[in-house]
């Protein structure tokens, strides 16, 4: 009885290996610290204190701040502001444009600007979803983050 434990035992760990692999959960990963540097620099920290949320919310903010920064838009919220940025129409005074390079007249690009545009909105919006509270700016659809 002693020799069959004991042969079990070391067929369990002969096999441990191969129970690591196939244990393994079969989902995508992201690395984190792949992500663009206005997104992973101010969560960072944040994360490695195991305060997920606030990294989140520290990253969002980031991300909206520099979109208002480089287009110098501080006037509107994140969901108006990727509605803007990423629109098909032409800049004007006031409201200028980010653009995938590339033949604009063709519907891949098109296809790719328009999907900017709804991924960030919607990256936002969910975050608003779960994340804490936020101030409502005057007028319509002119949110900010609290601070």
């Amino acid at each position: 009885m002693a020799r069959n434990e004991v042969q079990r035992g070391l067929g369990i760990l002969a096999d441990k290996d191969e129970w690591a692999v196939r244990l393994v959960p079969d989902v995508s990963t992201l690395a984190a610290d792949r992500f663009h540097p206005w997104v992973w620099e101010p969560a960072a920290p944040l994360w490695a204190a195991e305060a997920r949320q606030d990294a989140v919310l520290a990253a969002a903010r980031t991300v909206n701040r520099r979109l208002q920064l480089k287009l110098n838009c501080h006037d509107i919220g994140e969901t108006d502001l990727c509605l803007q940025t990423f629109d098909l129409k032409e800049s004007v005074a006031g409201k200028p444009r980010l653009r995938f390079p590339g033949d604009r007249n063709t519907p891949t690009w098109r296809a790719r600007q328009e999907g900017a545009k709804h991924l960030a909105v919607g990256v936002f919006l969910a975050f608003g979803t779960w994340l804490p509270t936020r101030t409502r700016c005057p007028g319509p659809s002119r949110r900010r983050w609290n601070t």
